[in-house]
């Protein structure tokens, strides 16, 4: 694979009891249970990695 950037860390979800204050400067997510990861993709290939720095290509490919 070609040369790919080192990880990326993917945004984590923050827990909230409440809105803030001003909330037109903010943007929000719902948090839905599943695979967070990042993906790299150079040359038609695709790397999937996880927030730990995991390889995650094989794994996620195969359940599609």
């Amino acid at each position: 694979m070609g040369e790919l950037p080192g990880l990326i860390a993917p945004m984590m979800a923050v827990l909230r009891h409440g809105l803030p204050e001003n909330d037109d400067a903010f943007g929000f997510e719902l948090k839905w249970d599943g695979v967070r990861s990042t993906a790299y993709v150079a040359d038609g290939a695709v790397r999937l990695m996880s927030r730990n720095a995991k390889d995650m290509s094989a794994t996620l490919v195969a359940r599609w």
